[in-house]
């Protein structure tokens, strides 16, 4: 059940990207053309005529409005990745539920434990156990990324790296989901020394303070990456 619903999730993601970004360019190439024809009609008509303190009010608000929907549609597309990535964490969180529930064993090396406090609070042996792997998985979700694939590689006998070709674009992913969360969609040092350190392959535009937008293309591709880790 919720292996099903995380692939949905993810088509709905990949949905909402393909109807609100076209929507947000549409209306956004209305409102420039409005701004166009203004311009146009400044030439064309008897200057003795026009309502100068209305036409500039008018171009003022178009212009406005048109710098909120780019702001608007640079968000969006920033807070795709991140919600992808959001998505996939909370997936993660359940494969290690249905792990340490199907193996309690290894739970054993865990250093969670439980205070006088929650041991109060428990019903049962059971509801102790939960709580337990409520805990380790609360750990186990504040690692990066790749320690945790690397965790459920060892744990699952997944053999991903035979598998799984895009590590490098995964990392990728991670790092500029981090970009979006923590300094806007700004390249930082730190971005740039992971990618290269993982062998990711980046334009020649693509320096430390440069911005980094969401294509189509890259969004699909990483949905493509994240579902073929859910499998």
């Amino acid at each position: 059940m919720a292996c099903d619903m995380f692939f949905n999730d993810l088509e709905c993601a990949r949905e909402m990207f393909d109807t609100v970004l076209p929507l947000l360019q549409q209306k956004d190439d209305s409102r420039r053309k409005k701004i166009d024809d203004i311009t146009a009609n400044l030439k064309a008509l008897d200057k003795s005529k026009i309502d100068k303190e209305k036409l500039l009010a008018d171009l003022i608000a178009l212009v406005e409005a048109v710098r909120k929907l780019d702001r608007a549609s640079e968000m969006f597309q920033k807070n795709a990745v991140v919600i992808l990535l959001s998505r996939y964490d909370q997936f993660l969180g359940d494969v290690f539920r249905v792990m340490y529930r199907s193996h309690p064993e290894r739970l054993q090396a865990s250093e969670n434990t439980l205070s006088y406090t929650d041991l109060q609070q428990v019903k049962d042996i059971e509801d102790a156990i939960n709580k337990i792997i409520d805990k380790e998985v609360d750990t186990t979700l504040r690692h990066s990324h790749i320690d945790k694939l690397t965790y459920l590689d060892k744990q699952l006998k997944l053999n991903l790296g035979q598998y799984f070709q895009d590590r490098s674009e995964f990392i990728e992913l991670i790092e500029r989901r981090h970009l979006y969360a923590h300094s806007g969609g700004k390249v930082v040092p730190q971005y740039l020394e992971t990618c290269r350190k993982n062998n990711v392959t980046l334009p020649d535009k693509v320096t430390i303070g440069s911005r980094l937008l969401v294509s189509p293309a890259y969004f699909h591709k990483g949905v493509d990456t994240v579902q073929f880790l859910g499998l």
